[in-house]
């Protein structure tokens, strides 16, 4: 379906569904499902969360690995809504493929499903 899907980690409760709705829509074995960690600002001061985000990535990496598909991996900091929607502009992505666990399109600015829906200048696929 896809040529390249990109998906923004995260540790939500929906993440295995989101993983395996992104691996569903790699078009085939020359697609590219590239894996996207945001360190935020609060997180670099929390050497906890930083253990727990690398060791969900070591997990999902090891996930993606035995499903035989092309994947990238790809760590930055920043503003997460800037930093999912910039990497999908510099990688010319098809989709973005993230997890929610509800939300309000319109009533909810401050959800970064949302801002990225909003944002974004490719389709955003919402796992809920």
């Amino acid at each position: 379906m896809f040529d390249t899907v990109l998906l923004p980690l995260d540790q939500s409760p929906n993440t295995v569904e989101t993983v395996a709705q992104a691996l569903d829509l790699i078009q085939d074995q020359s697609g590219c499902l590239i894996l996207l960690s945001v360190v935020v600002e609060e997180e670099q001061r929390d050497t906890h969360r930083m253990l727990m985000r690398k060791e969900f990535l070591g997990q999902t990496i090891r996930h993606v690995k035995n499903q035989c598909v092309n994947f990238e991996v790809i760590e930055r900091k920043g503003e997460l809504v800037l930093v999912i929607c910039d990497v999908a502009v510099q990688l010319n992505v098809d989709v973005i493929v993230m997890g929610a666990r509800g939300f309000h399109l319109n009533g909810d600015s401050e959800n970064k499903v949302a801002q990225v829906i909003h944002s974004s200048q490719c389709p955003v696929l919402v796992v809920m």
